[in-house]
């Protein structure tokens, strides 16, 4: 009795919250009111409390009044998020591919087979008509099946696609052999076949009968078995999906993504990159946020709360791990992400802001797969940037087709999975020497049953091994342990710095800044031989300030885990590589010693050649034998065979002067710098009047990035290439129509910009009004240090920025930080600013 009043008193609840029209009937009504007579009041009143402390209905908090009586809620509301909880018991891929299937098995049914099809299905979709014969579109069969399936919210009457009853395995099993017969697909194409079939049973909450089940299962026995002759027969393809990439078409893939200058190929690399070393799906990498991500040590983490084998986040929630790689850069997963970070203003939350940042990176990968001659010749019409792009590219699509070729593959055979496939490949196979295959299940997130779970559990250790190797680090030798590139002094400049560089990123990113930023300065080499003077980076606002990069370069040592002297410790390094580093340090004692003693033996030589005349003089040879007896003394003191003190003693000396000569920038007092001082912006032009000279190596379009780098090129310059303040240049010194018109785009958008403050400080407070307008017209002006200027650019477009870009999208959800400061005039001019 105690339990049919509980489901009687949640009945009558139900019931109380709908309104006449949408319950049952009459007599459904009458049924509910007898079984609310037949509760005690007690039980009622303990129902009612037991929902409430159960918390939320469809996501939304229950409100109870002090008496216990529940507040009414939007039962349409309700069921909608009730559905949508139900339908997301399957990804948005995999529904999908399912309802791709079942559209097409409907439409099969409804050529062959109507009496399957209910009437009030086949009502539906005959309202449009394609195809001869005349076949209802797979359009409208996709919408009304939607409509009555995972978006049905009760509030209409449902309508059923086929009577489920009357369906028999055969007529499923028509439509298999018919694909069958017409299209070359592999098993897993009917598996996937299958598996929307049982989702269609299940989104129209019926059974499968075992019978229908069992013979859908002995089919498949013989269908693949059918499918495996037709591999071995050359019929098919002999391998399933796309073809794992292997390390060498990933570097090739990074480097040539880093050599080009349009600045969505900076995203397609780190977004190429990130994949690979975090061995994930790209649903994965496009999901990564910044309070995901963290520094420990001398690697970076990242955390995932959702993958494809954890959807309902059961299994433990483990960083993957990911290592620098300063001996080969253009692969290095921490410097593809500083310049990811200088060249795009960070977004607040995401990693990879926008909605379809899959979709963009593919769109990129195929690109670069496609053959040269594709794209036709640079025609006259394209301006300088432009046809330098055309070149570009079309050195770079040569290089990766013929690369493809070599490999007996075609662009077809690359896609987002190669990556995954290609890092786990390496990793378990790349050497003879490889992580565990535990290691390698966690990292990649595969499902392996309960007792893989049970027995092999996650160690940081194993994860550290894999990231090591997976970035790319040579495991034969010692440099496999080689620490990250970091700064060894941390003061208030460089605090300031990446206050300055960064000032988008949340405070948990900061650690992660730092060691991207050390990477950047400590490559700095590499990227000026290989990267174009119009690349995206050196428009960034590390190079607008001509006194960073030297108050930076000093600070920056990249050393083996012994060098570090404490500063960070070296993590995943197997002990077959502490006997490397073991080895090396003998060899070089060894060095030393050989060179001794071949200088021992020279100087022997020359006293035997002189011993007759020294024989004359003295009258014996004694001395000859103390002497060498001594040198031969010396010899061994600095060979480092005196005692193991000595030898302890020397090496570690030996080794601090070769962790100094390492950190390359760190001068001794009186000691040139070998580094080129970067040039003085004064330099450009007048920093108070006009200016009438403007670099001629330089194309102004190149120089303009984000509306931020434009702001800042406005006010501030650019010190590395002599750029003068935008503001003071007279248009008539420009070289080409194109830059003027720019500079004109340029000054526009600065207008927008400031008149968009001023309309916001005129609703704030007077204090705040009065200090931002001074700091406007300090810019204006011109006057101070050019780091000062930068910070206040900086403080004020941050400040700003947020309401500038909400009120310029009018509430569309935008890549605020991704945007080329020329699609904001575009969309200021459509606006009439």
């Amino acid at each position: 009795l105690h339990k049919l009043s509980c489901v009687g008193c949640t009945d009558s609840l139900v019931m109380n919250s709908m309104s006449p029209e949408e319950s049952d009937s009459p007599n459904d009504m009458q049924n509910n009111d007898a079984r609310q007579e037949l509760q005690p009041a007690v039980v009622i009143e303990q129902n009612i409390a037991d929902q409430g402390r159960r918390g939320q209905v469809g996501g939304r908090r229950n409100n109870r009044r002090s008496d216990g009586v529940a507040h009414p809620f939007d039962l349409a509301a309700v069921r909608q998020n009730m559905s949508a909880i139900r339908a997301s018991r399957v990804s948005q891929n995999s529904r999908a591919a399912y309802t791709s299937s079942i559209v097409r098995f409907l439409q099969f049914l409804y050529q062959n087979m109507q009496a399957v099809l209910t009437d009030e299905f086949k009502e539906k979709i005959q309202m449009e008509m394609e195809g001869d014969p005349p076949l209802p579109s797979r359009k409208r069969i996709r919408e009304v099946l939607l409509e009555n399936s995972v978006e049905w919210t009760g509030s209409t009457e449902r309508v059923y696609p086929l009577h489920f009853d009357r369906l028999t395995a055969d007529d499923f099993l028509l439509w298999i052999t018919h694909i069958r017969g017409t299209t070359d697909n592999g098993f897993a194409t009917y598996s996937n076949h299958r598996s929307a079939l049982n989702s269609l049973f299940r989104d129209f909450q019926h059974d499968v009968p075992s019978q229908f089940k069992n013979e859908v299962q002995e089919y498949y026995i013989g269908l693949k078995r059918d499918c495996n002759l037709a591999d071995s027969t050359g019929v098919l393809k002999i391998t399933s999906g796309k073809e794992p990439m292997s390390m060498s078409t990933y570097r090739l893939f990074s480097k040539n993504m880093l050599f080009c200058k349009k600045r969505v190929y900076i995203f397609a690399r780190t977004f190429l990159i990130i994949c690979w070393n975090l061995m994930c799906r790209a649903g994965n990498a496009e999901s990564i946020q910044f309070n995901h991500m963290c520094w420990n040590e001398d690697h970076l983490q990242i955390y995932f709360a959702h993958s494809k084998t954890d959807q309902s986040g059961d299994r433990p929630r483990d960083p993957r791990r990911i290592y620098a790689n300063p001996i080969s850069p253009e692969i290095c997963p921490i410097l593809a992400l500083g310049i990811y970070f200088l060249c795009y203003v960070p977004d607040d939350l995401c990693l990879f802001p926008g909605r379809s940042q899959y979709k963009r990176f593919m769109q990129v990968l195929g690109q670069i797969m496609k053959p040269p001659n594709n794209r036709g010749e640079a025609t006259d019409d394209m301006d300088v940037d432009e046809a330098e792009i055309h070149d570009q590219m079309d050195t770079v699509q040569r290089a990766v087709t013929t690369h493809l070729l070599s490999l007996g593959l075609q662009p077809e055979d690359i896609g987002s999975h190669s990556i995954r496939k290609g890092s786990a490949t390496f990793c378990a196979s790349g050497s003879t020497h490889c992580p565990s295959s535990a290691s390698l299940s966690e990292r990649a997130g595969w499902a392996n049953g309960p007792i893989f779970q049970t027995y092999l559990r996650y160690e940081a250790a194993g994860d550290c091994f894999v990231g090591r190797t997976v970035a790319g680090l040579p495991i034969d030798q010692a440099e496999f342990a080689i620490l990250p590139p970091h700064f060894v002094d941390r003061d208030e400049n460089l605090t300031k710095a990446i206050d300055q560089l960064f000032p988008t990123l949340p405070a948990c990113m900061k650690g992660v800044a730092e060691y991207v930023l050390a990477s950047v300065v400590y490559h700095l080499d590499f990227l000026k031989r290989n990267l174009e003077p119009s690349h995206p980076l050196w428009q960034s606002t590390l190079f607008q300030d001509e006194g960073m990069v030297p108050m930076l370069k000093p600070k920056v040592v990249c050393c083996m885990p012994q060098e570090a002297r404490g500063r960070i410790e070296g993590t995943g390094i197997p002990p077959h590589v502490h006997q490397y580093i073991h080895n090396e340090k003998v060899l070089t004692s060894l060095a030393k010693i050989q060179a001794d003693m071949i200088h021992f033996r020279e100087y022997a030589d020359r006293i035997a050649a002189g011993q007759n005349n020294m024989q004359v003089v003295h009258g014996n040879t004694s001395m000859h034998k103390e002497f060498i007896k001594e040198c031969l003394r010396e010899v061994l003191r600095e060979g480092e065979f005196r005692d193991n003190s000595t030898r302890t003693s020397q090496v570690t000396n030996l080794e601090a002067e070769a962790a100094v000569e390492r950190v390359g920038g760190m001068r001794r007092p009186g000691q040139q710098s070998s580094d080129e001082n970067i040039s003085d912006i004064n330099g450009a032009g007048s920093e108070t009047g006009r200016s009438d000279s403007f670099p001629t190596n330089v194309f102004l379009p190149d120089e303009l990035g984000s509306m931020m780098q434009a702001w800042n090129l406005w006010f501030c310059g650019n010190g590395t290439k002599k750029i003068p303040m935008l503001r003071s240049v007279d248009p008539s010194v420009l070289h080409t129509k194109n830059c003027k018109k720019r500079l004109s785009d340029v000054k526009y958008l600065v207008k927008c910009f400031e008149q968009h403050v001023r309309r916001i400080l005129a609703n704030q407070d007077q204090d705040t009004r009065e200090e931002v307008q001074r700091r406007l017209e300090n810019l204006q002006r011109g006057g101070g240090p050019v780091d000062i200027r930068l910070t206040e650019c900086r403080e004020i477009f941050v400040m700003y920025q947020d309401s500038f870009f909400a009120w310029l999208n009018a509430g569309r959800s935008r890549r605020k930080g991704q945007l080329k400061w020329n699609t904001l005039v575009k969309k200021l001019r459509e606006r009439g600013e």
